[in-house]
């Protein structure tokens, strides 16, 4: 299944960048894959990092 082969690509390249654990990395990358494998749209709004300059959401279909 797609999901599980996009999770498991992005932990394995999250660990070898040495990036801190985030596990929404890899429920965002499942939400993405799932829609493309039902052949389904999907529009994801996410938030700013702490501490970011740029306070406003970013769109992207």
């Amino acid at each position: 299944m797609i999901e599980v082969e996009v999770h498991r690509s992005l932990r394995n390249f999250l660990r070898s960048q040495n990036e801190p654990q985030w596990p929404h990395n890899l429920t965002m990358a499942r939400l993405v894959a799932r829609a493309l494998r039902l052949g389904r749209s999907a529009l994801i709004q996410t938030g700013c990092p702490p501490g970011s300059n740029n306070q406003q959401y970013q769109l992207s279909y």
